[in-house]
C-alpha cells in the first residue's frame, strides 16, 4: 500500500505473504517492512511528489505557467503531483505518446 499524505509516517507499507498468496504462510506472524521516505537534498533525484500544501501551491503555478507553453508534455510522478506504481507511468507514457505525440508524426 502507498500513501503519499503528510500525515503518515510512511510512505509505503509491505506485508510480504500477500506478494505469494498460493504459498502457506504462517497465520500467527507475518513480516511488515514500511519505506520511509526524504526530502532530496543537493544532488538527490526526487522521486516521488510529498502531498503538501506548499507542494500543492508550486505545482499549482506549474500548471498556469504550462498552460502558455507549446509543445512541453509534463509525465511521470512528478509531472502528474501523484503517485504512479511503475505500471501507471508506463501506461501514462505511452497513452501520452499516443494522444499527444503521435497525431504530430502520422501513424507508422
Amino acid at each position: 500500500m502507498n500513501s503519499t499524505d503528510e500525515e503518515v509516517p510512511f510512505t509505503r507499507i509491505h506485508e510480504f505473504p500477500h506478494f505469494h498468496p498460493e504459498r502457506d504462510h504462517p497465520k500467527d506472524r507475518t513480516v511488515i517492512v514500511r519505506e520511509y521516505s526524504r526530502f532530496a537534498g543537493p544532488g538527490d533525484e526526487p522521486y516521488y511528489p510529498v502531498n503538501t500544501a506548499q507542494g500543492r501551491a508550486v505545482v499549482a503555478r506549474y500548471r498556469k505557467l504550462a498552460r502558455n507553453e507549446r509543445g512541453v508534455f509534463f509525465g511521470g510522478r512528478l509531472g502528474a503531483y501523484a503517485y504512479l506504481n511503475m505500471r501507471m507511468a508506463i501506461a501514462s507514457a505511452l497513452a501520452l505518446v499516443r494522444n499527444r505525440l503521435q497525431p504530430y508524426f502520422g501513424k507508422r
